[in-house]
């Protein structure tokens, strides 16, 4: 069962959730995630805006405390050594847009890569634009991306081969579809899944 909202976390903070539960013994019902709680898998989202709020280490502690993954998604540019040297677990760009950007950062990005992050990669537009692209086009475009930040990173002697993001990745679309038309979505999923196949060689 999936389950979305606003969860307060006793300290005041209060951040926005996607809950998958297994009923198990517990019923059909859910309660705030906890060390007790281990038959739930949580993440927690913060929202993009207020920077110097939402991304102090603290308020991650809190997430991970919870038994949470922390996954912010940023829509723009912003200075990417901010959000990489943060507790975050999985972050969340639009990589349509501003790939090129975060690849200006290759000693953050490998360090954070190396503590296990996770980048999300929001190739797929959530606009007409997507009508006008394949997904064989976004996997170049994305494997273009890749090299070049092998590139900017190999330059300044630091190794971050195209081959790390095979367990480093997840794919998204560029921002969520909420605003999006009907037909946008549709198209932007159907092309989410045809380059995830792509991408795992079986497209």
């Amino acid at each position: 069962m999936r389950i979305e909202g606003t969860y307060q976390y006793e300290k005041g903070l209060v951040f926005d959730f996607i809950a998958y539960v297994d009923k198990g013994d517990k019923g059909d019902y859910w309660t705030p995630p906890s060390p007790d709680n281990i038959d739930i898998e949580f993440i927690g989202f913060l929202p993009d805006t207020n920077l110097g709020e939402c991304l102090r280490d603290e308020v991650f502690e809190a997430i991970h405390a919870e038994g949470a993954l922390a996954w912010v998604h940023c829509c723009a540019n912003t200075d990417w050594s901010v959000l990489l040297a943060t507790q975050v677990d999985i972050l969340n760009l639009d990589a349509f847009g501003y790939l090129d950007n975060l690849a200006l950062y290759p000693r953050e990005l490998r360090a954070y890569l190396d503590r296990g992050g996770i980048v999300a990669w929001g190739i797929v537009p959530n606009n007409v634009e997507v009508f006008d692209l394949t997904a064989d086009d976004l996997a170049f475009r994305l494997r273009s991306g890749f090299d070049l930040i092998h590139q900017k990173a190999t330059a300044r002697e630091i190794y971050i081969p195209q081959s790390i993001w095979e367990s480093h990745s997840l794919l998204t679309t560029s921002c969520g579809l909420g605003p999006s038309t009907l037909e946008i979505a549709d198209q932007s999923l159907e092309i989410l899944k045809a380059l995830g196949l792509i991408m795992k060689g079986q497209g």
